[in-house]
């Protein structure tokens, strides 16, 4: 994890090594200037957490190889507030990771104004999460392209997943929220 004082001064990773992470925990958390992530690798795990990984980088546009991270993927945890708050992350390769592990997406694209992505390959890998809570919050151009067949049967928290989507056109006809404990402002 970085240190708070350096934080501003980060402007692009070129190459993320080949040490082993077991978490990414708030590593680039508040890195106003980190723009675009032009390393040709990708972070090695397996990795349990990405909580608050790139929060608050609103100036991150683009991760390049984000879509080589989809197997680094699949042993995640926790993905809460990852990407929040990264106003200009449009998230390019985000579309074939395979979070399958993952319990709690609370926040995780929340305030990503011009994050709008097609999520169809995550329909069968989001059936372990419980927590979608503000998972969307705010992403004014999101349509939700894909995510009429998620499988979020094992769901219990929906509060505020979509607010403030303008945009939004998918239809959650095809969710089964039995087990939906709070979907308020949904």
């Amino acid at each position: 994890q970085m240190e708070r004082g350096s934080r501003s001064f980060l402007k692009d990773i070129v190459h993320w090594g080949a040490v082993n992470h077991s978490t990414l925990y708030a590593a680039f958390q508040n890195c106003s200037e980190l723009e675009n992530i032009t390393a040709d690798d990708y972070p090695k795990g397996p990795f349990r957490s990405l909580q608050y990984t790139f929060q608050g980088c609103v100036k991150l546009t683009k991760i390049n190889n984000l879509k080589g991270w989809s197997t680094q993927i699949q042993s995640v945890e926790n993905m809460i507030y990852t990407f929040a708050n990264c106003i200009a992350f449009q998230g390019e390769g985000l579309e074939d990771w395979m979070p399958k592990n993952c319990e709690k997406f609370t926040g995780m694209f929340s305030g990503c104004t011009a994050f709008d992505r097609d999520l169809t390959k995550w329909a069968q890998h989001v059936s372990k999460a419980k927590d979608f809570q503000y998972m969307f919050y705010d992403c004014i151009r999101f349509v939700g392209k894909g995510l009429d067949n998620w499988n979020v049967s094992n769901g219990r928290n929906f509060s505020m997943m979509f607010y403030g989507c303008r945009t939004l056109a998918f239809k959650p006809d095809n969710w089964n929220v039995a087990k939906a404990e709070d979907m308020q402002d949904m």
